[in-house]
């Protein structure tokens, strides 16, 4: 196998296999809540400690990667991973050990991700470093989709601590596939340390306009994503409730996986396309695109169930279409000796839009009216403006770009 090849492929099966404790607590959840009479409160602070971990590492750990060798964070990540499955498997037994063995979990993530998008890049020459973009950020979507999986499949057959045993020793095993990956493979891209900028001092990234842009568009995607995904399946079982009258069994669960699949394929033909069309072009229509499919799914719950179904897959597999493009952006815009500080910027922004989303919708839903049509369609139109947000913000790129230029 060629070298190069190597390096994506197993770069991105250790992106994936790095991400196998993500789906691990929502799956226990239910159980946990019984066994340690969890309030849901306190279920929702256990959940969210995962993300907390890793908005906070996050800054510090991609942020270096412009200081330190990114194949050693990369490994700090793997090392938080497997501190948080193993430990969580181990040794939580209720509501504080748990907060604890979550956020390493997040910080583990948080080193791992965009830290192995610097880890690629900085083996690959520049046409093959920006196309790959899309390939990596598209196992995301594979790596969580498979985590929730291995999840069910795991509690089913040896219960809830199988789990969080898999997802540490995911984190250790995505460490050795990496060191397998970039082994003998020189950098490509000089690594030129900044002079007088402290790690986490991020203001050049916010001077840098056109890649500014793309952190923005890259908030507003996740908004809507994040979003989505918190909603979809109570959304579908209220479309399937309205069209029958027998229980949904696995029908909802089924659509969802799929839906959440879809967005792998499309992530990839997205960037292959940007590549003729422009990425501000196919920004702009794709975004535009999910947001009208998302408003017409939030109208459509009075349609046959197959049809609601049909409209979400859509639009999942149109919110992810330009999901590597804008990522894309943003490493093509970033400056030499700031790769990392602007990846941590991406990546903060991206995460604070997910963080955000599900409530704002969920929000609007109470708003308009639980379990009605004006309520769905309403929270529906919230998780479309996300794309909406991404239209607006590469147009601003593209514009300051093009004054940049003077042309």
């Amino acid at each position: 196998m060629p070298a190069q090849l190597r390096l994506t492929a197993l770069l991105v099966l250790s992106c994936v296999v790095g991400l196998g404790g993500f789906g691990a607590f929502a799956t226990a959840l239910p159980t946990l809540m019984a066994e340690w009479r969890l309030a849901n409160a306190e279920a929702g602070w256990i959940s969210g400690a995962y993300f907390i971990g890793y908005v906070a590492a996050v800054p510090v750990l991609v942020g270096l990667t412009d200081h330190v060798d990114s194949r050693k964070i990369y490994l700090v990540g793997c090392a938080a991973g497997t501190v948080g499955g193993l430990g969580f498997a181990l040794w939580a037994d209720g509501f504080w050990s748990a907060v604890f063995f979550q956020v390493f979990a997040g910080a583990g993530l948080a080193g791992i991700y965009m830290p192995g998008l610097r880890v690629l890049g900085e083996r690959l020459p520049e046409d093959k470093r920006l196309r790959s973009v899309a390939y990596y950020t598209s196992m995301f979507g594979v790596g969580t989709s498979l985590s929730f999986l291995t999840a069910g499949l795991l509690d089913a057959a040896f219960g809830w601590r199988s789990m969080f045993l898999w997802g540490g020793m995911g984190s250790a095993l995505a460490g050795v596939l990496m060191i397998a990956a970039v082994a003998g493979l020189p950098l490509v891209m000089s690594r030129t340390p900044p002079t007088g900028r402290h790690p986490l001092d991020f203001r050049p990234v916010f001077t840098n306009r056109p890649a500014l842009g793309y952190i923005l568009a890259y908030g507003g995607h996740s908004f809507e994503l994040f979003a989505l995904r918190a909603w979809m399946v109570a959304f579908l079982l209220y479309a399937w409730s309205r069209s029958s009258t027998e229980d949904a069994g696995l029908v909802v669960s089924q659509w969802v996986t799929v839906c959440m699949l879809s967005g792998v394929a499309t992530s990839i033909l997205g960037a292959e396309l940007a590549r003729r069309v422009g990425r501000t072009a196919l920004v702009r229509w794709i975004a535009g695109a999910s947001a009208a499919v998302g408003v017409v799914s939030g109208l459509s719950t009075s349609f046959p169930f197959w049809v609601v179904a049909a409209l979400i897959f859509l639009y999942s597999a149109l919110i992810a279409a330009d999901s590597g493009t804008i990522t894309t952006g943003t490493v093509a815009e970033a400056r030499p000796d700031e790769q990392g500080a602007t990846l941590a910027v991406h990546s903060m922004v991206g995460f604070a839009g997910g963080i955000v989303g599900p409530p704002l919708a969920g929000f609007a839903l109470d708003l308009g009216g639980n379990a009605t049509p004006v309520g769905w369609a309403m929270a529906l139109a919230v998780c479309a403006a996300g794309s909406a947000v991404a239209a607006l913000a590469v147009g601003f790129a593209s514009r300051v770009s093009r004054t940049a230029s003077g042309s």
